[in-house]
């Protein structure tokens, strides 16, 4: 099999590809667990992954640590092993490779409302044999609602709060971790620098994470958001997408673009809005809200060019409602019929991949939306592995390679650069 390995440099967003594109909401089947809240949930591959929360019922809390699976592809959910050794609700969830991983929040001592507590275990899920296996617990002080996210091989993880519940008093908490899951240990890196907080919305893009709103020690709702750079320990802050505050709602990236929405918005309740943020001009966008699906603390996790939303508080119940977003940058772009077979990866990218040919490629290039040609390759390729380095901005390009077989035509997007 050929291949192509190629570096580039990239700074565009996708955003307004097409003026005719639009983005769009299609219910999906239910979560087959119990209607709840404060879920975790995470994607790996083309499976996505829900479990855990709770559920107020008659003044008695159910505590959930069932978990199930989620088939993209037909639409489909299946029961998987139990998390960890207890129920739990606020817990934190991340994956890194073929692994998912849940974490801390709050569980029950007795089943009595009154007696519970916040907990630092950490359990990783191997998806080849359903297996939960304890991990070294998380740094610092068992917290609820705090957040954490997986880029690359590295995981990160802080804030929250060492409270059972928004309305009980503890302390917040403004600390910042990164997890190295081969060593299986924690190193501290620089503090969140605006307000300790719980309820906030993390998202990720390229080598960059995303951390705003959430609610204080005093209970009120924040609106600020921060920009961490990972590899320079550096956080800045960044424009706030309205001017009134949230806690409670939802983050996630799809083709290296972020989106956070929902939760309880200040003076507005529970909310459907959807949001995204460009890179480039530092700037939000309200995208399409969900006319039919209001909720707070719901699971979001995106597989491939799609995001899933789905559980949470609605208007007046806890929900087991399942929602898959298109974005209109990846819903109006179709790649030709390929004559051969090649698969990109990994794709997004922040600059480096691999092409993979069924066919000996005899040359390639690369195109933007517009046609026009970034890149092209010099000479006959035989069966080697080559490095090209050029400079591109990020953006959606083609790929096309040409064989004596037949031609190929793949989508590549570069982001986070």
């Amino acid at each position: 099999m050929t291949k192509i390995t190629l570096f580039a440099l990239t700074g565009l967003l996708l955003a307004g590809l097409s003026s005719n594109a639009q983005d769009i909401w299609t219910q999906k089947a239910d979560f087959p667990g119990d209607a709840r809240m404060e879920a975790i949930g995470f994607s790996i591959g083309g499976k996505g992954f829900v479990g855990a929360g709770y559920n107020p019922q008659n003044n008695n809390i159910s505590f959930y640590k069932d978990f199930y699976e989620f088939n993209s592809n037909n639409n489909t959910w299946i029961n998987r092993s139990d998390i960890g050794d207890s129920g739990r609700f606020g817990a934190i969830s991340f994956s890194i490779g073929n692994n998912g991983y849940v974490g801390s929040g709050i569980a029950e001592d007795t089943g009595k409302v009154s007696l519970f507590h916040c907990k630092n275990d950490l359990w990783e899920y191997d998806t080849a044999k359903n297996l939960w296996t304890q991990k070294a617990n998380l740094p610092g002080l068992p917290r609820s609602n705090a957040i954490a996210l997986g880029i690359g091989e590295k995981a990160y993880f802080g804030l929250g709060a060492m409270s059972a519940t928004l309305t009980m008093k503890g302390r917040y908490l403004n600390d910042f971790w990164q997890y190295d899951p081969i060593k299986d240990n924690w190193l501290r890196k620089s503090d969140f620098p605006g307000l300790p907080r719980t309820y906030a919305i993390a998202f990720a893009n390229g080598g960059k994470i995303y951390i705003g709103t959430g609610a204080d020690s005093n209970l009120n709702k924040l609106n600020d958001f921060w920009e961490y750079d990972t590899a320079f320990d550096s956080w800045s802050q960044i424009s706030s997408p309205i001017s009134l505050g949230r806690y409670g709602g939802i983050g996630f990236s799809i083709a290296g673009i972020g989106y956070i929405g929902f939760g309880y918005v200040e003076n507005q309740g529970i909310s459907n809005d959807l949001w995204i943020y460009d890179t480039s001009s530092k700037q939000w966008t309200q995208m399409t809200n969900n006319v039919s699906y209001f909720s707070a603390n719901p699971v979001a996790f995106s597989i491939g060019n799609y995001a899933y939303v789905g559980t949470g508080i609605g208007m007046r119940f806890f929900q087991t409602a399942f929602w898959q977003y298109t974005p209109d940058h990846t819903s109006n772009i179709e790649e030709p019929e390929n004559q051969i077979c090649i698969s990109i990866y990994p794709n997004p990218s922040t600059g480096k991949f691999t092409i993979n040919s069924s066919e000996v490629i005899q040359e390639y290039m690369i195109t933007d939306i517009n046609g026009r040609l970034i890149y092209e390759s010099n000479g006959f390729i035989h069966n080697n592995e080559i490095n090209v380095n050029f400079t591109i901005s990020d953006g959606l390009y083609f790929v096309k390679v040409i064989s004596n077989q037949g031609i190929a035509v793949n989508k590549l997007l570069i982001s986070g650069n």
